[in-house]
């Protein structure tokens, strides 16, 4: 009987610390590596399609364009910036909009029309900058400019706002060409430019968390496109 009790209680510490240990350890699953997941997210608002944001739109110091100063000065607080981001102004929180610790994403342009009517091969320009997260004082890091309205409207229809669905009729163009200088270390791949298809870019974050779009050049009339819209995903 002793025996048997000394059994068990040997065993019974032999599964304790096993358990133990082997919690801290979970071996490699055989098919580990097999399968290369990417997160499939939908198309949300980067900017929804308005004339050219000019220079006072944001405060463009000298001062390395900090993010402090790019909400107008009114607050450090997180939710104050907050709110100003997931506003339609082209200033937008990706983690908050795509998911936290997003990796990459990709960026379509499109116009909704001018004061015209249509804006088909009319141009503007922009600029896309990066910050990173919560860095209130941080500068914001160029990523894409463009500068001589050298993105142009292809003849391509964007029928239906690309979030909301609202209709565009005849009036939606889709941007199909898109030439400018890449900022960025890692690189911004331009897809499509030139081929009257959808144009697009795609770009690692590279651990940032905020991006702003600034459009100009796009008041409509004459050949400056108007209403540009941008649209952005995930992966």
């Amino acid at each position: 009987m002793i025996k048997r009790v000394i059994f068990l209680v040997g065993l019974f510490i032999a599964v304790v610390a096993y358990l133990a240990i082997g919690q801290s350890y979970i071996p490699r699953p055989s098919y580990s590596g097999d399968e290369l997941i990417t997160a499939g997210k939908p198309w949300v608002d980067l900017r929804t399609a308005a004339t050219e944001t000019a220079a006072a739109g944001y405060v463009w110091t000298s001062d390395n364009m900090v993010f402090y100063e790019l909400v107008g000065n009114s607050s450090t607080n997180p939710a104050t910036i907050k709110t100003y981001i997931n506003a339609t102004n082209g200033l937008i929180d990706v983690w908050d909009k795509l998911g936290w610790g997003t990796n990459a994403v990709q960026i379509a342009f499109y116009s909704a029309k001018d004061s015209t009517g249509n804006d088909e091969d009319d141009t503007f320009d922009f600029e896309l900058y990066a910050f990173a997260n919560e860095s209130n004082y941080g500068p914001a890091l160029p990523v894409y400019t463009t500068t001589g309205t050298t993105c142009i409207v292809g003849t391509g229809v964007c029928a239906y706002q690309p979030v909301s669905g609202a209709t565009y009729t005849t009036l939606g163009r889709w941007v199909d060409t898109i030439a400018g200088t890449t900022r960025w270390p890692t690189g911004v791949v331009v897809a499509e430019s030139g081929t009257n298809h959808i144009c697009t870019l795609t770009f690692d974050l590279m651990g940032n968390r905020y991006l702003i779009l600034r459009t100009f050049n796009s008041a409509g009339g004459a050949s400056e496109a108007g209403e540009i819209g941008a649209i952005i995903k995930a992966y």
